[in-house]
C-alpha cells in the first residue's frame, strides 16, 4: 500500500495572528519598514505620525525609492514573499520575505501601502479584521487613492516611491501625552542608531517629524572621547574579500561623560558588540555569551564592531526582527581572543583613567566669585617648576603650558584633542620625573589617576612601558 499526502493549508486567521505576535516592539517594526525603502535606493525617508479626530495615533512612512509596480506591489504584500534560501544583493536588507508584513500588522491591524513607479500607482490593504473574519486571504485592493494616501510631494513630479500607512497605532492607543513623548523620543533614538552609517555617508536622509535625522554613531570616532580605535581584521585572514572585519574602539570615561547627553547607565549598557550587516546596525551590546566575558564597569567603555553583508547570511543565525544575529561557530572563535585582548586593555586603564572626585580639573581651582586660579599643591605642576629651574627645552615647556591649559574647566571638553608633538613631550617628561624622583614612588599610581594624566590614559601606559624598557 503506498504512502498517501495530504494537503493541510493552516487557517488564515489563525496563521496571521501568530504571524504579528513574534515580539515585534514599535521600534524594530518602524526600523524594518525603513530597510525597504533603503533597500528601494530611497534618498529621503519620511516618518511621521499624527491625531485621528478619533484621537487613535496614525502612523506614515514615505519614501523616494524605486517604487513598485502593481504587480510588484502585489507580490511584496504576500506573505513569505522571497526564499531566504536565495542569494540576495549586499544592499537588501531583507531576508525571510515577511518583514513588510508582520512589523506592520504587529502594530497596527490595518497596512495599507500605496506604491508608484513610472508613473503607475497601485494600492493595497491588509485588514486583519476581515482575515479573521472570513477566514481567507483576501487582500484590499483600493481603486481609487484614499485621502490619507496622497504622496507628500506632487503627483507629477514624484516619479516614484512608496507609502507605508498605519492607521491605528496599537502601541500608542490610550497613552498619556509624558507615555507618548517618551515612545516618540525612544524611537527617534533607536533610528538615529540602528541607521547611523547610512546617515554618515550620505546615503539616505530620515526626516522624522519633519526634522532631519543625525546619526547617534556609538564609537565616537570624531569625538575627544575616543581613545584609541584598533586596526581592522578580517575573517578568513586571507581572501581579498573577507566575510567578515572587526575593529575595537575604547572611550575615555571622563570625556564620553563631558561630550555626551548619555547617563552612567546607557553607557554601561552600550559596552560589547555591535553587528552589523550591509551597514544596518542589527544587535549592540553584551558579549556573544562567550564564556567569563560579562558586562562590567571596567569594561564600559570598550566597543566593537563586527561587519558582515547579507551574502555571508547562511551561517549567521538572524531573527525576523532584525534584533538578533548570532555568529557562526567559527566566527565566535575568531573573534574572542580579540575582544578579550581588548576588554584587559580596558581593565588596565580604568584605575589610571578615574579621575579624583571633588576636583572640577584636578590642576585647576575654581571658587564661586573668583577667577579660576592653578593649584600649584597638584605633582603636574610641581614637575613643571623643578624642571623649569634646572632648565628644559622651549619644545617641552610650550607642551607642559599647552597641557596646563587644555586642563582648565573652560577647556576641558576639548582635552581628549589629539595631543601635539611638544604635549606628548611633556608627558613623557612627567610621568618619567615620577617614575624616578624617590618622594614619588610609593604614591605614583595615585599620581597617574590625576590631571592631566588621567585624561590621556592610553599615552600613559605607552610611556611607561617606553620607560620600563
Amino acid at each position: 500500500m503506498e504512502d498517501k499526502t495530504f494537503e493541510t493549508p493552516p487557517s488564515p486567521s489563525n496563521l496571521i495572528t501568530s504571524l504579528c505576535s513574534i515580539g515585534y516592539d514599535l521600534n524594530s517594526a518602524v526600523a524594518d519598514i525603513l530597510d525597504n525603502s533603503i533597500a528601494a535606493g530611497a534618498k529621503n525617508i519620511y516618518v511621521d505620525f499624527a491625531l485621528h479626530e478619533s484621537k487613535e495615533v496614525f502612523l506614515k512612512i514615505e519614501d523616494d525609492g524605486c517604487g513598485m509596480k502593481r504587480l510588484e506591489l502585489l507580490r511584496a504584500m504576500r506573505f513569505g514573499s522571497f526564499d531566504p534560501r536565495q542569494t540576495r544583493k549586499i544592499s537588501d536588507l531583507g531576508q525571510f520575505g515577511l518583514g513588510l508584513k508582520t512589523a506592520s500588522l504587529s502594530q497596527s491591524d490595518r497596512l495599507v501601502v500605496r506604491s508608484k513607479s513610472d508613473q503607475e500607482a497601485s494600492c493595497f490593504e491588509w485588514n486583519l479584521d476581515l482575515v479573521r473574519k472570513k477566514d481567507r486571504w483576501e487582500l484590499i485592493e483600493h481603486s481609487n487613492c484614499l485621502p490619507e494616501m496622497r504622496f507628500r510631494s506632487e503627483e507629477q513630479s514624484l516619479k516614484s516611491g512608496t507609502l507605508v500607512y498605519w492607521p491605528e497605532v496599537k502601541a500608542l492607543r490610550g497613552k498619556d501625552k509624558e507615555s507618548f513623548n517618551a515612545s516618540f523620543m525612544s524611537l527617534r533614538r533607536h533610528l538615529r542608531l540602528i541607521f547611523h552609517r547610512f546617515l554618515e555617508d550620505g546615503d539616505t536622509n530620515i526626516w522624522f517629524q519633519g526634522q532631519r535625522l543625525e546619526s547617534l554613531n556609538p564609537f565616537n570616532p570624531d569625538s575627544m572621547a575616543l581613545i584609541r580605535r584598533s586596526p581592522k581584521i578580517a575573517w578568513p585572514p586571507m581572501p581579498e574579500q573577507p566575510k567578515v572585519t572587526a575593529e575595537t574602539f575604547l572611550l575615555s570615561p571622563e570625556m564620553l561623560k563631558v561630550d555626551s547627553s548619555l547617563t552612567e547607565e546607557e553607557i554601561y549598557n552600550m559596552q560589547g558588540v555591535y553587528i552589523y550587516r550591509s551597514k544596518r546596525l542589527i544587535s549592540y551590546g553584551g558579549w556573544l555569551g562567550l564564556k567569563n566575558m560579562p558586562k562590567s564597569k571596567e569594561t564600559s567603555l570598550i566597543r566593537a564592531k563586527i561587519d558582515f553583508t547579507g551574502e555571508v547570511d547562511g551561517g549567521w543565525r538572524l531573527d525576523i526582527r532584525k534584533k538578533n544575529a548570532i555568529p557562526p561557530i567559527e566566527v565566535k572563535k575568531w573573534i574572542e581572543p580579540y575582544l578579550r585582548a581588548a576588554r584587559e586593555e580596558a581593565e588596565e586603564l580604568y584605575d589610571i583613567s578615574r579621575s579624583v572626585s571633588g576636583k572640577t580639573s584636578g590642576i585647576w581651582l575654581k571658587q564661586r566669585g573668583k577667577a579660576e586660579s592653578l593649584d600649584f599643591s597638584q605633582p603636574f605642576l610641581i614637575i613643571f617648576m623643578e624642571l623649569c629651574s634646572k632648565g628644559v627645552s622651549k619644545e617641552v615647556t610650550e607642551g607642559f603650558l599647552d597641557l596646563i591649559a587644555r586642563c582648565s574647566p573652560s577647556n576641558l571638553k576639548r582635552a581628549r584633542k589629539e595631543l601635539s608633538e611638544n604635549e606628548l613631550l611633556a608627558l613623557h617628561s612627567a610621568v618619567g620625573e615620577i617614575k624616578k624622583e624617590e618622594r614619588f614612588q610609593e604614591e605614583a599610581v595615585n599620581i597617574l589617576k590625576l590631571p592631566p594624566f588621567n585624561l590621556y590614559p592610553y599615552e600613559v601606559k605607552q610611556i611607561l612601558k617606553e620607560i620600563e624598557k
